[in-house]
């Protein structure tokens, strides 16, 4: 099995509002040798970035002549070779593609913040998540392609990482944490996150993990998606 460990870098949060993926950065990774086989990063021309105090990139630099669109062509050959995409935040990566200069990844996509189970840690971010794993933490830069080095880090310290993945293609549905204000901690470390279009703590979870959560006494509720 390969993965394809994917991070973008944008404009802003919303394509429909304008924004758009200023960088790209992947690496094809072999799930039974636990070791990245290739590598491509690279930056998409833009005229402006209104998230630059986040991750640095200044437009001009964008706008240098480069072979990005070489790059690109290396990355469409690199998912033609994979059989998942995977990142860490699926649901915010995965809306760049079919849009502006990047085309659509047919690929069934990965979350390893909401997919996969990692057991008790202390934060949900991807730095909380290499920290837990006794990975050195640089400095964040906010850019693409060390964020994906990161992942594969982790995905490296673990032997049970086939299994993982297998929970992780399990079917899911959409729930609500039931939990007032005060209570927004509890659902926040058992990994819901928070939809500010909808107002409620939601997860995709498997039967089991709906099962075990409601049996440790956690109220939840199927929505729609």
């Amino acid at each position: 099995m390969k993965l394809l460990i994917i991070d973008t870098e944008t404009t802003g949060l919303k394509p429909e509002e304008g924004c758009e993926a200023i960088e790209v950065g992947a690496i094809l990774y072999s799930v039974p040798f636990r070791t990245p086989l290739q590598s491509v990063s690279f930056l998409i021309p833009t005229e402006s970035n209104d998230a630059m105090h986040i991750n640095g990139i200044d437009p001009q630099i964008t706008n240098i002549d480069q072979p990005w669109r070489t790059a690109l062509d290396l990355f469409h050959v690199m998912v033609s070779s994979a059989d998942y995409a995977l990142a860490h935040n699926a649901e915010f990566d995965a809306k760049w593609f079919g849009v502006g200069q990047l085309p659509e990844i047919n690929l069934r996509w990965l979350c390893s913040l909401s997919d996969f189970a990692w057991g008790d840690l202390p934060g949900r971010s991807l730095r909380d998540l290499a920290l837990a794993h006794g990975i050195a933490v640089m400095p964040e830069v906010h850019r693409a392609l060390p964020d994906c080095q990161l992942l594969s880090s982790v995905l490296s310290k673990r032997d049970d990482l086939e299994e993982i993945i297998e929970t992780a293609l399990l079917p899911r549905q959409t729930y609500r944490a039931l939990v007032s204000f005060n209570e927004k901690e509890e659902a926040k470390s058992r990994g819901f996150r928070w939809n500010p279009d909808r107002k409620h703590w939601l997860k995709n979870l498997t039967t089991d993990e709906a099962v075990q959560l409601r049996e440790e006494g956690l109220k939840l509720q199927p929505v729609a998606v």
